[in-house]
């Protein structure tokens, strides 16, 4: 089996015959990384969309590249290079450092690539070979005439931002630190965003706004919870809860959680993926809730979603901030990341606050507006965050909706003097 050296270029012909591929990375690392594929044209350019494959956007169209599973340190591919169409011709296999840290901190890493049953050819690195570089583009399959690999290992100092630049995408990150919202004030989301989001959008502002255009075709709207373990070596005290609220057009809300899961085909639209109960620094903890993209036409008017993390009181004295949670909201391969620095909060810091906001989204239809939202509720308080109409047509989010316990039924999730309860 023939080990590359950086740079070297070779026919696929001369490691395999086969077509259908696997294609593994592994890192022994200090720190972790998020995996992607990208399927670039003649041009080297992301054309499009739908061939950025990754944690959040699995498979490409026709499942020709899949992502068959990952964590921080792996991740494995499987190609079929006959089903590519012709604007794809590059495959280029990218580790970016998901975090704090650079390459340097790569103790060793290889890619590897398989015919299904042996290994045909392997790439080998370690951190010597890089210097501040955030990313890493570590190998290419490219069609110039016929298949070849390329060893590429290219580093960029800048990270993903650089690596979407140079294939003719964008990542916007707005650098500001983040001021939640304190509970005593309400916090309102701006009505009529005036920009409109580009494939990656960071939002580190709790009062940022952007606007996503529902006009694709994709099936659902994805969002994704991820926090890390808070590093004090307990194990019992990790699991957070995505939960959503949504608001009807005629002032009315529903909840989901894991426990009421809601449904993605009738009443709310809104549909939770699963509990999930651990997580590391290595292994983030993710939970998942899907959005029909239609739920403000099957609703009757526009919906309002606020997305909040909990952290159950049997969690111990465990501050949210420590657990560095983000959402990420995904519709066809448009992404909001809601990355909030929460421990800039006092309240956050908290260790008996059990519930923040992550992310709010107004959907009308035609777009979903996206803001991070940055509410903290009050210690001890088991409220959840509630929302109102405002007269522009944003929301105002206030920390006294009905208390949610996960032995409850529906029934039950009422204010006590009835001014407010979910449906």
């Amino acid at each position: 089996m023939p080990t590359l050296t950086r740079g070297q270029k070779i026919r696929l012909a001369e490691l395999t015959p086969a077509t259908q591929l696997q294609v593994r990375l592994d890192f022994k690392a200090t720190q972790d990384f998020d995996f992607s594929c990208f399927g670039l044209d003649d041009n080297g350019t992301l054309s499009d969309d739908r061939y950025f494959v990754f944690y959040n956007q699995k498979q490409s169209p026709q499942h020709e590249i899949r992502l068959l599973s990952f964590d921080a340190r792996s991740a494995t591919f499987s190609l079929d290079l006959t089903r590519l169409p012709p604007s794809v011709r590059h495959l280029v296999f990218v580790a970016t450092v998901d975090g704090d840290g650079d390459m340097r901190g790569v103790e060793s890493g290889s890619l590897s690539i398989s015919d299904g049953k042996n290994a045909v050819a392997d790439f080998a690195f370690t951190g010597r070979d890089f210097s501040e570089e955030k990313a890493v583009m570590i190998a290419e399959i490219y069609f110039k005439g016929e298949w070849r690999v390329a060893a590429n290992g290219q580093g960029f100092k800048e990270g993903l931002s650089a690596i979407l630049k140079h294939f003719g995408g964008q990542e916007v990150e707005e650098n500001a630190p983040a001021t939640p919202a304190p509970v005593t004030q309400p916090m309102t989301a701006p009505a009529t965003p005036i920009e409109t989001a580009p494939q990656l959008v960071t939002l580190k502002k709790a009062d940022s706004t952007f606007k996503i255009d529902l006009g694709k075709s994709a099936d659902e709207i994805i969002a994704t919870a991820q926090w890390v373990d808070n590093g004090d070596k307990r194990s019992d005290n990790d699991d957070l809860d995505l939960r959503a609220g949504i608001l009807f057009h005629d002032g009315r809300m529903s909840f989901v959680t894991y426990t009421y899961s809601g449904s993605l085909q009738k009443a709310p639209y809104v549909l939770h993926m699963g509990d999930v109960q651990n997580a590391s620094r290595a292994q983030p903890g993710r939970e998942q809730m899907k959005v029909n993209p239609k739920i403000a036409q099957l609703h009757g008017g526009k919906v309002a979603i606020v997305f909040s993390i909990y952290s159950a009181i049997s969690n111990g004295a465990v501050s949210i901030a420590s657990l560095k949670p983000i959402i990420e909201l995904q519709y066809g391969n448009q992404i909001i990341k809601c990355d909030l620095d929460f421990s800039l909060a006092k309240a956050a810091r908290e260790k008996y606050v059990y519930t923040y906001v992550i992310g709010l989204a107004i959907i009308d239809g035609q777009h979903i507006e996206i803001t991070p939202g940055g509410q903290v509720s009050s210690p001890g308080s088991e409220a959840t965050p509630w929302l109102t109409w405002n007269k522009d047509g944003g929301v105002t989010v206030t920390f006294d909706g009905p208390e949610v316990f996960k032995d409850e039924d529906i029934s039950d999730w009422f204010c006590e003097d009835s001014s407010k309860r979910y449906i």
